[in-house]
């Protein structure tokens, strides 16, 4: 689907203000005949038609959409980087974003009412009673990566193709010499978590390896987690590969690998199931999945308004595709280990 044209688009193209580009095409506030001219021209060049939801909500009562994030892990960098997404599409549509938040205690009797148009839910959790509340609330809700069980059905969702990407991953360290992979795997209870658990037993029930795992919590402490990962690490000297699922497992292994004179990239590989600041800054750099949190901030923003806008019918479920950067923690096969093609 391609991009739609915005204000933002317009305004880089004719090195004007975004605020004197809506204004020209909203047909408010001052600005010179000419000005309005040469803004509507370009409009009618470039494809750009104003979205019905924005000026819908620019009459209305609100003016903004909803951002709801999962209250566990809503400060970690991933949720703030799709956040960010979330709110520049919003922006570029002249919407405010309203970040709903949600405790326990909530009257059963009578429905919250949300001052927004229409809700993104952010990384939708298993088990989060803020999920149904929400999706009950009146107005359209859109999944940003996925669903969860369980759940009432959202208005639409936007997906990553993380199997096939993971997939990719560790047929990538079986091509390098990999003999003995372990995984580190997420407790989180996303689709996800759930993608990535389930795809790694059954890739190895495919490919005949033992299925050794070690669930790694992102809430408990760096000691904890290196004393969990060095203990489920120490039972075998045949490891030498590690699919590790978020930083703080990457970080025990780095250490366990130092303190047992192995060599990441030289006869251990690593590799990581989302991409940081530490993947690019570790020694060796780390192999990552980016999941591209900032990208799918936008594209559920924007499925959210196609829906608002009837551009896009309820149920509408669009993709994401993800990437993976190979780096120096499996850019060679194993040293003394056979390579298979």
């Amino acid at each position: 689907m391609s991009k739609r044209v915005t204000i933002a688009d317009l305004a880089a193209a004719l090195g004007m203000s975004q605020t004197t580009v809506s204004t020209s095409i909203n047909g408010t506030g001052r600005v010179s005949e000419a000005t309005r001219e040469r803004v509507l021209a370009a409009a009618t060049e470039l494809g750009y038609r104003a979205l019905p939801a924005a000026r819908h909500l620019r009459d209305a009562s609100t003016g903004a959409i909803g951002l709801y994030l999962p209250t566990r892990y809503s400060g970690y960098r991933y949720h703030m980087r799709f956040a960010s997404g979330v709110a520049e599409r919003a922006r570029q549509n002249d919407l405010s974003t309203v970040l709903l938040a949600l405790g326990g205690g909530q009257d059963p009797l009578h429905r919250p009412v949300f001052p927004v148009d229409g809700i993104v839910i952010g990384d939708p959790q298993l088990g989060d009673p803020a999920l149904a509340m929400l999706i009950d609330s009146g107005v359209p809700v859109v999944f940003g990566d996925g669903i969860v069980p369980g759940m009432p059905t959202p208005s639409g969702v936007v997906r990553s193709n993380h199997r096939e990407v993971f997939l990719e991953l560790l047929d990538s360290v079986v091509t390098l010499g990999s003999t003995a992979p372990v995984m580190l795997t997420p407790t989180d209870l996303s689709d996800w978590g759930d993608t990535l658990r389930r795809g790694y037993r059954e890739w190895c029930e495919t490919n005949r390896f033992a299925h050794e795992v070690c669930p790694v919590d992102i809430d408990s402490s760096p000691a904890a987690v290196r004393e969990a990962v060095g203990t489920f690490l120490g039972r075998s000297n045949r490891v030498d590969a590690i699919i590790s699922s978020a930083d703080i497992g990457t970080s025990a292994v780095l250490h366990w690998a130092r303190d047992n004179g192995r060599r990441i990239g030289e006869d251990l590989l690593l590799a990581q199931c989302t991409d940081s600041l530490s993947t690019t800054l570790s020694i060796p750099t780390v192999t990552s999945i980016d999941l591209r949190p900032d990208a799918l901030g936008v594209e559920s923003a924007d499925l959210l308004l196609a829906i608002l806008s009837g551009e896009q019918a309820v149920g509408a479920e669009r993709e994401m595709p993800l990437r993976l950067i190979r780096r120096e923690s499996t850019s060679h096969p194993l040293i003394g280990r056979d390579h298979r093609a």
